[in-house]
Order: C-alpha cells, then sequence, then structure tokens
C-alpha cells in the first residue's frame, strides 16, 4: 500500500515538473527574443526614416533625373529595335 502511494506521488511530481519546465520554456523563449525583434524593430524604422527622407522634399522631374529615366527610355527602345 505504502509503494503504490510513493509510486503515484512520484508520477504525479514527475508529471507536474515536466508541465512546469515546459511553460517556464515557453515563457523564457518568448522574453529572451523580445531585444532581438525590438532591435529589429528599430532598424526597420531608422531604414523607413531614411527612405522618407529621401522621398520627402523631390519633385518628378528630381525623380526623373535621380533614376535617369530618360536613358532607361531610350535603352529600352533601342533593345525593341534590335
Amino acid at each position: 500500500m505504502l509503494q503504490t502511494i510513493r509510486d503515484v506521488l512520484n508520477a504525479i511530481f514527475f508529471f507536474t515538473v515536466s508541465v512546469v519546465t515546459i511553460l517556464s520554456y515557453l515563457h523564457a523563449r518568448k522574453t529572451l527574443f523580445a531585444p532581438i525583434r525590438t532591435e529589429t524593430f528599430k532598424l526597420q524604422l531608422e531604414a523607413f526614416r531614411e527612405v522618407l527622407a529621401y522621398f520627402q522634399n523631390k519633385s518628378e522631374i528630381d525623380f526623373v533625373h535621380a533614376f535617369d529615366y530618360e536613358r532607361c527610355v531610350n535603352l529600352n527602345a533601342l533593345q525593341m529595335l534590335v
């Protein structure tokens, strides 16, 4: 009788420890990677700021010159002729 009670309590103990271990791991995984996600988000925001700053004060003519639109059109027309 005493052996059976000890075996049942032992099984309950190991089951409880296993559940606590799994839940602790899942929670730690969320909190350990949170700083990495935060830093990635900060870098993305900085990249968006740079892109917005580039496009903010430019007109269509500035973009035509910056991306050399006329040359692209001429090269495409030349490719179509060949």
